[in-house]
């Protein structure tokens, strides 16, 4: 690959990692205000993020000129990838506080229905007429 190539490539991933960060703090913001429902919209745009990624392949060292570059494009993409992981753990906490909570929500229903079938009394076996007790 010549240092041209490796310069445009280590470019190209540096601005998609940057456009993922991007994308991840857009969900973040959905995700912390209860908005869920660009989900699938997120994830289908992730995954194309990840997709162009991968077909970039992988990006040789330089040993010319454009080394200093091609650091300053790697340096970008690492920290994009760090911003990425951080908000990854931040969405999970989201996501997890909101998962206990339905998890509660589930159980108080529960209770009720338990409640709810206590008071009714138990349901006869089969039904007695008055004509026929005797």
């Amino acid at each position: 690959m010549s240092d041209v190539r490796a310069l445009f490539v280590a470019a190209e991933e540096a601005r998609l990692y940057e456009d993922l960060a991007r994308l991840m703090e857009a969900f973040w913001a959905d995700v912390r205000g209860g908005d869920e429902s660009r989900m699938e919209e997120f994830a289908a745009r992730r995954e194309r993020i990840v997709d162009a990624l991968d077909a970039l392949g992988p990006i040789p060292d330089l040993p010319s000129v454009g080394r200093d570059l091609l650091d300053n494009y790697w340096e970008r993409s690492a920290t994009a990838i760090r911003r990425i992981q951080d908000l990854d753990r931040e969405i999970v906490k989201v996501l997890e506080a909101q998962k206990a909570a339905v998890r509660e929500e589930l159980g108080q229903l529960a209770r009720g229905r338990e409640l709810h079938e206590a008071y009714q009394g138990a349901a006869p076996m089969s039904p007695v007429f008055v004509d026929r007790v005797g």
